[in-house]
């Protein structure tokens, strides 16, 4: 499967390369969670794309975007189409892809339209940078957000930023006030195909979800997880995926 999933990017890049209008059937296969079935790539406008309506985030400090480069990425439509696009960035504030077209404009998706967000890396587009999932927004209601994919298997914890903005106080000196960017980020974790929010990220909250044995609480006692952080969290659900997957055979 690795080969044909190399084979496919690789088919795929010359398809970008020499223009975004035609159209490719592919045969279905999976790799790495990512399934692919009877797809079409269609020009970008399939998307809802639309002229960016940039604010001038010159003028304010930092950045609104997951990655300020743009990167390859695979848009998974809700319709069940993949589009490949060769310039994407991810902006936290709007909710919104941006990408460049063939003439360098930059354009935004409609947002409701995409429900999986795949980034390649950008000196090697056979390997995947960082995946995102399209769920509810848990933090004021308002439609969707893009959480990223943490890790695989039956127990996934994702991660939703919000950038937002803050301005200071009136500087007389400067003559102005600044605003900058700044970003909170919330956690949600999978069991399966449901996704459940974290209000707080620690021991209680994660063992509502898996719901742990024995041999799992045996194991935080032994490495002396306290599940306080991201990376305690992703290490206890790499070995719960592993020790419920070795336990079904």
């Amino acid at each position: 499967m690795k080969v044909f999933l190399i084979l496919f990017l690789s088919f795929i890049g010359v398809l970008s390369a020499n223009g975004q209008q035609a159209v490719l059937d592919v045969v279905s296969g999976s790799q790495g969670g990512a399934s692919f079935g009877w797809v079409k790539f269609y020009d970008p406008a399939a998307i809802g794309s639309k002229k960016a309506e940039l604010m001038n985030y010159a003028d304010i400090e930092g950045s609104p975007f997951w990655n300020d480069k743009w990167a390859p990425a695979f848009l998974y439509l809700s319709g069940g189409s993949i589009v490949k696009l060769k310039s994407v960035k991810l902006n936290f504030y709007t909710n919104q892809i941006h990408y460049l077209d063939n003439s360098g404009t930059e354009l935004v998706t409609d947002g409701s339209l995409i429900k999986k967000l795949v980034f390649l890396q950008r000196e090697d587009s056979t390997k995947v940078l960082s995946i995102f999932e399209a769920y509810p927004d848990f933090i004021g209601n308002k439609g969707l957000a893009y959480y990223r994919v943490l890790n695989d298997g039956r127990y996934r914890l994702l991660e939703m930023k919000k950038s937002l903005i803050t301005t200071a106080p009136y500087d007389a000196l400067a003559g102005k006030s600044v605003s900058s960017f700044f970003s909170k980020t919330y956690y949600a974790l999978t069991n399966n195909a449901e996704v459940n929010t974290l209000k707080v990220l620690n021991k209680e909250a994660v063992y509502e979800i898996v719901h742990p044995d024995s041999a799992m609480e045996d194991w935080v006692k032994q490495n002396k997880n306290k599940l306080k952080n991201d990376t305690e969290v992703l290490s206890f659900l790499d070995f719960v995926n592993y020790y419920l997957q070795k336990k079904a055979k």
